[in-house]
């Protein structure tokens, strides 16, 4: 089990480096970023899901 200050630390370098591994990749549609946490797939049976907590993180593709 982390301390407060360590799980901190850890959540934070987490979304640091996946912040700055997402960033390289742009729209095909508008040469923007992305937000990859509310990803649009404009599929209705295709959804992106993100989920984090003190023992793992995981996104995941969800196909209904």
């Amino acid at each position: 089990m982390f301390s407060k200050d360590e799980a901190y630390r850890l959540k934070e370098l987490f979304w640091t480096k996946f912040g700055k591994r997402m960033k390289k990749h742009v729209s095909a549609e508008t040469g923007l970023g992305i937000n990859w946490i509310n990803y649009k797939t404009a599929i209705k049976q295709v959804n992106f899901r993100m989920e984090a907590n003190n023992k793992f993180a995981s996104i995941e593709i969800e196909i209904t």
